[in-house]
């Protein structure tokens, strides 16, 4: 098994756990094809704890499997009892372990693998998020099932559940579709973004339980959600294969990045440094520089993609992409086309010369006898 540090893990749809190193462009598989089943259909992904030395992916069979990043192998099968439903989300909660199924349950497991908390969050769950700042906070929604926002400590019922918007200009109720959740950082806001192609922004701080921003965007359903580090934006991607920068103080589109062929499944902005990664229904594993909009790296992976999960372990703008080397390069290759083009010979010239001359001759010809004609009318 290989030992290369990976800056980025993505999960399929055949069941195959894949790592990609961008300071060498490679990725490799990091499972068996052994696993190669519909039923090991990896659904999510999330890491130990802050120090990242674990992987956590749960399959569509509930069966949750640990990667172990030092050793580059699995370490643990962990086989739970959750009930009905795919797996929508995991995290970790100290020691212990969330898990939200589509059925709308959430629950919490201990070290020793039994149920200390069910929470009945609603059915059709599409998306459970947690607070990467108050762990303790989770958020939940799907069809026709609103956001709210629960207290893992004190889970009897939610902190805040969110209101619909109010009908639309056909006086018509307007379809719950929660796709996906962000939490905003330094604050309280929750942004979602909806299979209706909207983005909201939340804030349960305040007396209102209606979104504070609603955006439509394009005219497709949004599947994938992150918030930038900063917080004031957020990248959206769509079944459409576009995904978007949106400004979250005026809801205006930033930047559109470019190169998809398929719906992204799934995009991750990095914590720290301005990167974002996404996969997609065409196989491809991109990313984009946040602010230059430009593909850094791009991985074909041969397989359907479900989730991705990014690394704080990643290499520099110089390591990466720089500029130096990119304007360098685009000089070579301009100078190999013009080496390329043949060059034209004298006796190709003299030849050109001489039928342009003849051209010439032949007009002069044809308009002497006409102007011969006319002297002799005159």
């Amino acid at each position: 098994m290989s030992t290369h540090v990976y800056n980025v893990f993505v999960g399929s749809e055949t069941g195959l756990l894949k790592g990609a190193n961008c300071v060498e462009n490679k990725w490799d598989n990091l499972n068996t094809l052994a696993d190669v089943k519909k039923d090991n259909e990896i659904c999510c992904m999330c890491w130990d704890s802050r120090r990242e030395e674990k992987v956590y992916f749960a399959q569509r069979n509930q069966l949750i499997k640990v990667y172990n990043v030092s050793s580059a192998e699995i370490s643990e099968e962990i086989n739970l009892n959750a009930g009905e439903g795919k797996f929508r989300n995991i995290a970790t909660f100290g020691k212990q372990l969330l898990t939200a199924l589509d059925s709308g349950t959430v629950h919490l497991w201990n070290k020793k693998r039994e149920k200390n908390l069910e929470i009945k969050t609603g059915d059709k769950l599409s998306c459970m998020r947690q607070n990467f700042f108050n762990p303790n906070l989770i958020a939940t929604g799907g069809k026709e099932n609103p956001l709210k926002l629960w207290d893992v400590t004190k889970a009897a019922e939610p902190i805040f559940t969110s209101k619909n918007v109010p009908h639309d200009w056909l006086n018509l109720r307007v379809p719950i579709h929660v796709m996906n959740i962000g939490f905003i950082p330094s604050s309280n806001k929750i942004v979602t973004c909806t299979g209706h192609h909207q983005v909201r922004v939340y804030d349960p701080s305040t007396y209102q339980r209606r979104p504070v921003l609603n955006v439509d965007i394009d005219e497709y359903p949004i599947t994938a959600l992150s918030v930038c580090p900063g917080g004031n934006q957020v990248i959206v991607g769509n079944t459409q294969g576009n995904m978007l920068k949106i400004d979250l103080r005026n809801g205006h589109i930033a930047c559109r990045y470019k190169g998809f062929a398929g719906g992204i499944r799934d995009l991750q902005c990095h914590p720290t440094l301005p990167y974002v990664a996404s996969c997609s229904l065409d196989r491809f594993v991109r990313v984009h520089h946040m602010d230059l909009k430009h593909i850094m790296h791009k991985f074909y992976m041969k397989s359907r993609l479900n989730c991705i999960l990014l690394s704080k372990t990643w290499p520099t703008i110089e390591e990466t992409d720089p500029s130096g080397d990119m304007e360098e390069t685009a000089e070579e290759t301009s100078d190999a086309l013009w080496d390329k083009l043949p060059v034209l010979g004298l006796k190709e010239q003299l030849c050109s010369d001489e039928k342009q001359q003849k051209g010439k001759r032949k007009l002069l010809t044809d308009q002497l006898p006409k102007q011969k004609m006319k002297k002799a009318m005159c």
